[in-house]
């Protein structure tokens, strides 16, 4: 008999998703879209503020390459965005190539980087960028196959795709597939914004030890954000999402602190520069509200006993007694008709 799916179809960008492979790969791009928008109305924001292209850029390399960025993240959010919420072949399919142009970017800046002797910091960032835009090439392209054949919308479940995972946890509640997907996104803005400062110190600590107790500070807090919300949701352990908000927290009073102080910094001494900065410390402390948000309905859910790394339950093998199969006939009836115990 037919199955009736017991869950409600997962919908982004209006579109309900049906097939689990699908709608990872999709909430995957939608995290890459929403994190490079995200810095890209940084650099915005900046660039108004200062009234100059430049942004500390020394050489015509660094300018041109500072112009390919904008002009890629620009066309990445737009052909992302769209790309999925019209199930366009033709904007997925420009979205792969602009990742792929970008993995391909990252890896000759990084060695051009590496052949000047520039600092390792940035030569590491252009490693990490690279990795981020090869795993946006897989699951966009997988995305663009499947806009291919038909609609996003359409496209069926797969006997290799009858599990929901996130990051290898198996998730099975939708609201809480929401809530580790927002969380992780989330991680993922914190974790590039204070992992790009490590990255850029790492030199100098290696070469001055004296400097190194804030960026062993620095590079403890990324560590601790990422692997207490990772685990926390892995193991539905609610001490460990506890400690997640606990540090979430207290970034977030860092922040407030420091958005005071800048802007009477702003007022005081009139300095330049204060918009982009205090328009950073705000989107900050609103990326840091929305993960401790969600970390807190999981650390809820967690502790009132839910597994929130459950597995979906597969299609086959489904007894007809079971809430949402189709009732089986008797073995022996007389008239062809559906009995009423089917009804």
């Amino acid at each position: 008999g037919a199955v009736v799916d017991m869950e409600e179809d997962e919908v982004v960008l209006g579109i309900p998703m049906t097939d689990p492979g699908v709608l990872k790969a999709t909430q995957f791009v939608m995290s890459a879209v929403g994190i490079t928008a995200y810095f890209l109305v940084m650099d915005l924001i900046e660039i108004a503020d200062l009234k100059s292209f430049y942004l500390g850029a020394q050489t015509t390399f660094h300018t041109a390459f500072k112009a390919i960025g904008l002009t890629r993240a620009v066309l990445l959010v737009f052909t992302g965005y769209f790309g999925i919420k019209w199930s366009n072949v033709y904007l997925i399919g420009s979205f792969v190539a602009l990742s792929l142009f970008g993995f391909l970017e990252m890896v000759v800046v990084g060695g051009y980087f590496a052949y000047l002797d520039e600092d390792m910091g940035s030569v590491l960032l252009c490693c990490f960028e690279a990795a981020f835009f090869l795993v946006a090439v897989h699951y966009s392209y997988f995305l663009f196959s499947e806009a291919r054949v038909g609609s996003l919308q359409k496209a069926r479940p797969r006997k290799t795709s009858l599990e929901y995972t996130l990051l290898g946890i198996p998730v099975m509640d939708m609201k809480v597939l929401k809530a580790t997907q927002r969380l992780f996104t989330s991680i993922g803005i914190i974790g590039s914004i204070l992992g790009f400062q490590v990255l850029l110190s790492a030199e100098i600590v290696v070469k001055d030890m004296s400097s190194s107790g804030f960026w062993f500070v620095t590079i403890t807090i990324v560590l601790s954000l990422g692997l207490s919300g990772y685990y926390g949701v892995k193991r539905s352990n609610s001490n460990l999402l506890s400690l997640f908000c606990c540090i979430t927290i207290g970034l977030l009073a860092f922040s407030i602190l420091t958005s005071l102080l800048a802007f009477i910094a702003c007022v005081v001494f009139e300095s330049t520069g204060c918009i982009s900065v205090i328009s950073f410390l705000v989107s900050f402390m609103l990326v840091l509200l929305l993960a401790i948000k969600n970390a807190l309905y999981l650390r809820d859910k967690a502790a009132m006993g839910t597994i929130l790394a459950s597995p979906v339950a597969t299609q086959q093998g489904v007894s007809a007694t079971q809430i949402g199969a189709a009732c089986e006939l008797p073995e022996k009836v007389a008239d062809p008709k559906v009995s009423d115990d089917c009804a």
